[in-house]
Parts: structure tokens; C-alpha cells; sequence
């Protein structure tokens, strides 16, 4: 998908529902994480990577609750323009810009990497960069939420990339 479609999504959705509340996938994944965790996966003041953040309403929704930092990032200036207004005064970071690029992120400072609906965009060298990068950031037993799915036989994913 491209920048175009995402900007024009944004501002006036058209194939997709934008929400500001949190993806039940993700309100799921914090529950089954508290559960069977053997040690906090949400130390408070940890750090949250939100990669393909969209309006933030997932980054946000765990850094309020768990009182934790992030850095979110997206293609879209629209969707970033909506995170920032959405975070309010909260210590999270947004940013415009691609998952091709090294992360402005320390070496193991994330606790918490949140890709949903994102990287599967990527070719697949691009998708192997990225990987790296999160490895790179991602600190020791730290957690990644990855949500994806296969274009092949997705009837809707192939209509949507036909049109835009």
C-alpha cells in the first residue's frame, strides 16, 4: 500500500474502520501476557515500539495503562498528526516516516515491540531489516506482539491493492 492510500484513509476511511480505542488483539495479547509472564512485561517507565502506529490508539492505550514510554512511527502525516493529538501530555513519541530506515532507538532500550498490520507491506528484504532492527532494540526477554496476514488468498487484501 502506499503513502497516498494511507493519508487518504486518514482523513476520510473509506476501506477501513479507524478506531481510537485499542485493537482487541492487543488488549487480548496484554491479558495472556500478564497471565503467563514469569516477570513484569510491563515495567513501569519501559519502553514501547509501536512500528506502523497508525493514530497511536495502541502505543497510547499501553503507555497510559502501564505507565510506560514509546516511540511510534507511520507512514501516513495524517495518522501521526492524529497520535500526537490523541497522546495528550503522555511520554510517547511520534514520528513520520518508514520501517526501511535504521530505528532512532538505543541498542536492547525497547520492552515492548507492537507490529500489527505493518511489516507485512514490506518486501522481503526489507522485512529481514526490519527484523534485525528489532532485534537490535529489542532489550533481553523483551516481548513482540506481531500481528500479519498472507496475501496469498486473501480476497479483500488483493481487491484493495487492485483499486488503490
Amino acid at each position: 500500500m502506499t503513502k497516498r492510500f494511507w493519508e487518504k484513509e486518514y482523513k476520510n476511511p473509506a476501506h477501513l474502520e479507524i478506531s481510537g480505542e485499542p485493537s482487541g488483539d492487543m488488549l487480548s495479547f496484554v491479558r495472556w501476557a500478564e497471565r503467563n509472564a514469569e516477570w513484569n512485561p510491563f515495567p513501569k517507565n519501559g519502553m514501547i515500539l509501536d512500528i506502523g502506529c497508525g493514530n497511536g490508539r495502541n502505543i497510547i492505550a499501553l503507555a497510559r495503562e502501564a505507565k510506560m514510554k514509546g516511540y511510534g512511527f507511520d507512514i501516513s502525516e495524517e495518522a501521526i498528526r492524529q497520535a500526537k493529538k490523541m497522546a495528550g501530555n503522555l511520554p510517547v513519541k511520534f514520528e513520520v516516516r518508514n520501517a526501511t530506515k535504521e530505528l532512532p532507538l538505543e541498542d536492547a532500550s525497547v520492552d515492548i515491540v507492537l507490529d500489527m498490520m505493518s511489516s507485512h507491506f514490506l518486501k522481503k528484504e526489507e522485512r529481514a531489516n526490519l527484523l534485525k532492527e528489532i532485534l537490535r532494540v529489542m532489550k533481553p526477554y523483551g516481548w513482540l506482539f506481531f500481528k500479519s496476514f498472507l496475501l496469498e488468498g486473501d480476497q479483500h487484501a488483493l481487491r484493495m491493492l487492485k483499486e488503490n
